[in-house]
Formats: structure tokens, sequence, C-alpha cells
């Protein structure tokens, strides 16, 4: 585990993971905002913060693939290889159940939540899933095709 850790300790991966930072600060606004306008959208019932979260997530994600594609792992072209494509919004499912999971906790532990409270909610999950997401793109999503534009 702690070979793996020091991976994580050179200027290329502190590049890519600030990179990331600023493709997710990007993707936070376009989150965010998707979400804000559902949750004004949306009749006023139980699921709709999970409804709001899933819908802006899904479309935050595929603005996330292309950027991350492109700018933060240097690779060619907006998409990659299914494999890839599928890879990504498999780490990105797994970081929306935690979104979810996170802001449906938050619900449960302190009632409904005002729409203030909501977003601290659900930009505490951003902060949680950071670091785990990063690691997924980096090593599950996009090494393969690194390694192939490498060898190319």
């Amino acid at each position: 585990m702690r070979k793996y850790l020091k991976t994580f300790m050179n200027r290329k991966s502190l590049k890519q993971f600030v990179r990331l930072g600023i493709v997710g600060g990007f993707n936070t606004v376009v989150d965010f905002g998707i979400f804000n306008l559902l949750l004004f959208l949306l009749p006023d019932e139980r699921w709709e913060a999970s409804l709001a979260v899933t819908i802006s997530y899904i479309a935050a994600t595929a603005f996330s693939y292309i950027l991350n594609r492109r700018w933060t792992f240097k690779l060619a072209g907006s998409w990659g290889s299914s494999r890839e494509t599928g890879a990504f919004y498999v780490v990105n499912t797994m970081a929306l159940v935690a979104t979810l999971a996170i802001v449906e906790g938050a619900q449960v532990l302190w009632g409904p939540l005002t729409v203030l409270q909501l977003n601290i909610a659900k930009f505490a999950a951003v902060v949680v899933i950071l670091f785990p997401k990063y690691a997924g793109y980096r090593d599950l999503v996009f090494r393969p095709s690194i390694e192939k534009e490498r060898r190319s």
C-alpha cells in the first residue's frame, strides 16, 4: 500500500491532481447549477434531492470525461475506447453512490434540509470523493490509454 501511495508523490501526479481539481471546479459549477435549477423546478417531494443529485451528476460527468481526457491526462480525441468510457462511468457511478449516501445521510441525521444545507452536504461529498476519483481515473480509466499512446 505504501508503494502505491508513493506513486502519487511526484510532479506528474501533482500536476494531474491540480488539473483534476480545476476541471472539478468547472464541473462543480455545472453540477450545482443544474442541481439548484432542478431543486427549484421539481415538486416538493421526498425524492427530489436524490433525483436532482442524480441528473446533475450525470450531466457534469459527461463534461468531466471530455475535459479530464483531453486536458488532465493529455489524451488525444474527445472520446476513448468503450472500455475507457465504461470505466469512467463505473468510477463516477461509485462516486454518485457516495454522494447520494452523504446527502441522504445528512437528511436522515438532521431531517429535511434547506437548499443551502443540501448544497453544503453535496459540497462535503465533493471533497470526500476527490482523491478516490483521481486514483480511479488515473489507474483504472486512463492508464491503459496513456500506455497505448506511449507505445504508438
